[in-house]
């Protein structure tokens, strides 16, 4: 389903990607961590909206008042952010093909930002451990021949698998490009 600018159905974001000939080598979605992240968040802001409308409650202001005023504040600093973080969460991807790398930024239903990088054009790898390398998440920098900013991506899981399995890719496309190397 198609919501303006947010495609509900990843396969058909994947295929629409696709050019033919192409395979898909790798499929990451890296925005988890981040969402509980923020769930965390929401939950702490939902407590301390509610405590805020116990507190008018108890100095008689009219419970009318008291619901609109947290309804409306609950709305704006929990709710919207936390569709936010969910859109992320279930459609932002990194897809490896065979012959390039696609990064997919759906933010609410209102912009979809992909980014295609023809695997040739990379020029390295790069990747950073988070939580002080507790977990297999990590932060991957893609750095490309153009001067224009690198792709980052935080708290990727398996970072270091995703990294090998790009790393790996670009060196098949490099010696399908280059004759005898």
């Amino acid at each position: 389903m198609k919501i303006f600018a947010l495609e509900t159905n990843v396969q058909k974001t994947i295929d629409r990607l696709l050019s033919p000939g192409e395979q898909v080598v790798l499929f990451v979605r890296y925005q988890g961590f981040r969402f509980l992240l923020g769930l965390i968040r929401q939950l702490v802001m939902t407590l301390i909206i509610a405590g805020i409308a116990y507190e008018f409650l108890a100095i008689a202001t009219p419970l009318t008042y008291v619901e609109i005023g947290a309804g409306v504040l609950w709305i704006l600093s929990v709710f919207i952010p936390f569709l936010f973080r969910l859109i992320d969460w279930r459609y932002d991807c990194i897809l490896l093909t065979n012959k390039k790398l696609v990064s997919v930024d759906q933010t609410l239903i209102f912009r979809c930002e992909t980014q295609a990088i023809d695997l040739e054009k990379i020029v390295r790898v790069e990747l950073n451990t988070e939580l002080y390398g507790l977990t297999s998440m990590g932060k991957l920098s893609i750095h490309y021949e153009e001067n224009i900013e690198d792709l980052t991506f935080r708290y990727v899981p398996h970072a270091s698998s995703v990294a090998a399995q790009i790393s790996a890719q670009m060196d098949k496309v490099v010696r399908n490009v280059v004759p005898g190397a």
